[in-house]
């Protein structure tokens, strides 16, 4: 079983990406601080998904502190910020985007759901 770790302040969009994924054991953070405590008690995802916008820190701040602290980890950013927006610089262009609201965000799901069970 493939271990997730949702990065995700929203209950609603936690809620949601709970559910597509519901084959895989998924842990929430709700905020970087969050995500640092359950890192530091043990986990070790398989894959982040990972919300920019959080309590404690914002955009491409956040990609980078999560990369700079679990660089092994494959990690898909999940937002709603357009990442042309100043709080969002510098992220790298290969890095997976998907975005909240997106016409094809089911189908952007279901696909990287289909790829971690083809990896278990």
């Amino acid at each position: 079983m493939t271990n997730i770790l949702l990065v995700e302040d929203n209950d609603g969009s936690a809620d949601m990406i709970s559910r597509m994924f519901a084959s895989h054991e998924i842990y929430r953070a709700k905020s970087l601080q969050e995500t640092w405590d359950i890192l530091e008690g043990g986990l070790a995802p398989d894959m982040i998904i990972l919300d920019l916008n959080l309590p404690d820190s914002l955009g491409g701040d956040t990609y980078h502190a999560v990369r700079k602290r679990c660089p092994e980890i494959y990690t898909i950013v999940y937002t709603g910020l357009p990442l042309d927006c100043k709080s969002c610089p510098l992220l790298p262009s290969n890095v997976q985007v998907t975005y909240k609201g997106s016409e094809n965000l089911v189908k952007q799901l279901n696909d990287i759901n289909s790829m971690l069970d083809r990896l278990v």
